[in-house]
């Protein structure tokens, strides 16, 4: 791992944490939805063959190949589950008084990894759209940069509007401390 929220490994010079953000919680409730229900299916359609056919299962062939499917049925349904855990975790952003590092994990073998000095960002820009997010409270924060390099997205984050005034806010105070030095 590359940091955690109160270390960072590789720090500039005086660099600190000011904070750190992961997806809102609320957003991990999906994951756990679509667990329940594939998991509500296995056993529903265990019970359905069972009661239904009963005789069916005394087949050793049968039976060997059903504990087989299902084994299969179950491994693909934790796969998907760790699968939801390692995107909803493994997406962070860190907040220092120098720069902003955000970690993306795209797949379970795939993270990308950008970096932004606090002195070459333009534009803090907060967004919520959507009816949950409404509600919850929770949106996506656009960092953009002058350069080629794209804008730095942190997605699905608790008060997007707070992080993005307490960006703009540390934004200013790194620029009048290089004006006072």
């Amino acid at each position: 791992m590359l940091f955690s929220a109160t270390r960072i490994d590789n720090p500039r010079p005086n660099e600190h944490v000011v904070f750190f953000l992961r997806r809102h919680p609320i957003v991990f409730l999906k994951p756990i939805l679509l667990f329940v229900i594939q998991c509500a299916v296995g056993i529903g359609l265990a019970l359905f063959l069972y009661y239904t056919f009963p005789d069916f299962l005394n087949i050793s062939t049968i039976y060997a190949v059903a504990i087989i499917l299902g084994s299969a049925y179950a491994l693909l349904t934790w796969l998907l589950f760790f699968y939801g855990f390692l995107d909803y975790y493994l997406d962070t952003s860190l907040v220092t008084n120098v720069r902003i590092i955000n970690t993306e994990q795209n797949g379970l073998f795939s993270r990308v990894h950008a970096e932004q000095y606090l002195d070459r960002i333009q534009d803090v820009t907060s967004e919520i759209k959507g009816l949950f997010p409404t509600l919850f409270h929770y949106g996506t924060v656009y960092v953009q940069t002058a350069g080629a390099q794209e804008r730095v997205t942190m997605e699905q984050v608790p008060n997007p509007d707070i992080v993005a005034q307490k960006l703009l806010d540390l934004i200013e105070t790194n620029r009048h401390a290089k004006i006072v030095n």
